[in-house]
């Protein structure tokens, strides 16, 4: 039967009053009402299915018709579907007036015609489609394999599990869960709640969620990640991305490519070779194996950065900074404590009112501190040292070799102590403006004011060490520093008696 001869007989059948309108101006044209048929196409470009509820499933047929089949869900009973035309490209596709019986349609359409379905409390297939899909619904499980178009679903709870999409993909509203594999087309999540899960895609990802779960891993282009709480899972990224956090815990591992995140709640990312660069507002920080540049930049917070080959760069103020098997480090710092150790390379460290602990550093160290103790041990190269606190602490490993280069240490409030080891060379000169200077190595020479003292070990032109300290100096070998200036403290004894 061709197509005019279904436009007549619906045209004749049609009952008053029973048909819908889409609007008010374009009636629907009801062509047939049928448990099975075949229509025969010329200009649609669209269909719409709805008011169905059942398992439904889309498929890809033969260039100018559609063909349906509808039965019982649970059992082989034929139950019928009518099908109208809205104008001349779209058309519809609905259970009788009054019928609400669970269905089970199938539908089998062009790759030309773009499918839109409108059901609740469903289940909806779409295997190897051509058709672009848009699916809106409350409770539906949605199965995508293979989809070949754009697929857009809008959904109110539910589920969805796609593999292998080669066309765009959106996820919009509050589905309860989504699972996208093997994703080859570009792949878009707009969602508040649920429990999203993405595994290997292959081009772009784009995230705006509200109170989501999201895992992904395999992702082999660059992401786009913005999320209002809720938690953020991702690892095997690489092309790196961009995550803005607003009340989202974020954790990434094994990142390349380039990766800027902006948080305020807790950051972590473990095995990674991404140039990495965090900025936080009260953001507690943990990077750990993580090759390639780093920089971070937070404040009232926890950073926690540990085995960090590549440069590492921080700035904040009220942070508690630990840092463990860095290199060529750089720390803008306030109002924080630091620690730092085993640092391979050079060490710049700017911070005021916070105390400063440094062990094991085999490059230059550069400290300016203000109203903080500061203790730098285990070192091996030039040290200059900038402070104004009770005591300033410095001890070597193993003493420069560079004799151009000159270590300087200076205290203008409190103490220093230095620590030497027992070989190398230099020349030592250190003085205290209101203490003393006291020594525990022979090789120097104290003045006899006890203000200044001097010595060199070795001959000709050796590294050199001034030390100046507002208060006491005191010069000793290794683990000395604390040993002399406890005795430097020891109240004197003044009982005028010996033992009782």
């Amino acid at each position: 039967m061709n197509r005019a001869v279904w436009l007549l007989i619906a045209a004749l059948a049609c009952v008053p009053g029973r048909a819908r309108a889409q609007a008010a101006e374009t009636p629907i044209h009801w062509i047939a009402e049928e448990a099975a048929g075949i229509l025969p196409l010329e200009d649609e470009s669209s269909l719409v299915l709805r008011g169905v509820t059942g398992m439904l499933e889309v498929r890809t047929g033969k260039a100018n018709e559609l063909r349906w089949a509808c039965s019982v869900q649970k059992g082989g009973t034929k139950l019928p579907l009518r099908v109208g035309a809205v104008g001349e490209q779209r058309l519809l596709v609905e259970a009788p007036t009054g019928d609400s019986a669970a269905r089970t349609v199938l539908l089998v359409v062009p790759s030309r015609v773009n499918v839109e379905v409108e059901v609740e409390g469903s289940s909806l297939a779409a295997t190897n489609l051509e058709s672009m899909l848009t699916v809106r619904g409350k409770d539906l499980d949605v199965q995508l394999s293979n989809t070949a178009n754009t697929v857009e679903l809008e959904l109110e709870g539910g589920r969805v599990a796609a593999d292998r999409p080669r066309g765009r993909t959106v996820l919009r509203g509050r589905p309860q869960s989504a699972t996208f594999t093997n994703v080859l087309g570009p792949l878009s999540l707009l969602t508040q709640g649920g429990i999203l899960t993405v595994q290997d895609l292959q081009v772009r990802l784009d995230v705006d969620v509200q109170d989501s779960t999201l895992s992904a891993s395999g992702i082999l282009a660059p992401v786009s990640v913005r999320a209002r709480g809720g938690e953020i899972t991702m690892k095997n990224l690489s092309a790196g991305g961009d995550f803005d956090l607003s009340g989202a815990l974020l954790h990434l591992s094994a990142v390349a490519g380039e990766l800027n995140v902006n948080a305020d709640a807790p950051v972590e990312i473990r095995e990674s070779t991404a140039a990495l660069h965090v900025h936080g507002i009260a953001a507690p920080v943990t990077v750990a194996d993580h090759h390639g540049l780093v920089e971070v930049e937070t404040d009232s917070a926890v950073v926690v950065l540990s085995k960090i080959d590549g440069p590492l760069r921080v700035r904040g103020n009220s942070l508690e900074l630990r840092l463990d098997q860095t290199s060529d480090t750089g720390l803008i710092t306030s109002g924080s404590s630091v620690e730092a150790g085993n640092v391979a390379g050079a060490l710049a460290i700017e911070n005021d009112l916070g105390d400063v602990t440094v062990r094991g550093v085999t490059g230059k160290v550069e400290v300016k501190n203000r109203s903080g103790n500061v203790t730098l041990l285990g070192l091996a190269a030039t040290a200059v040292v900038e402070t104004s606190s009770d005591v300033l602490t410095v001890g070597w490993a193993s003493l420069p070799m560079d004799a151009e280069k000159e270590s300087v240490l200076v205290n203008r409030d409190g103490e220093v102590r230095v620590e030497l080891p027992p070989g190398g060379q230099l020349l030592l000169e250190a003085e205290s403006r209101y203490g003393r200077v006291e020594s525990a190595l022979d090789w120097i020479r104290v003045g006899d004011d006890g203000k200044s003292a001097k010595g060199m070990r070795g001959r000709g032109n050796v590294p050199r060490l001034r030390v100046v300290g507002e208060g006491g100096v005191q010069l000793g070998g290794p683990g000395s520093g604390a040993a002399l200036g406890e005795r430097s403290r020891e109240p004197e004894d003044d009982s005028g008696g010996g033992e009782p």
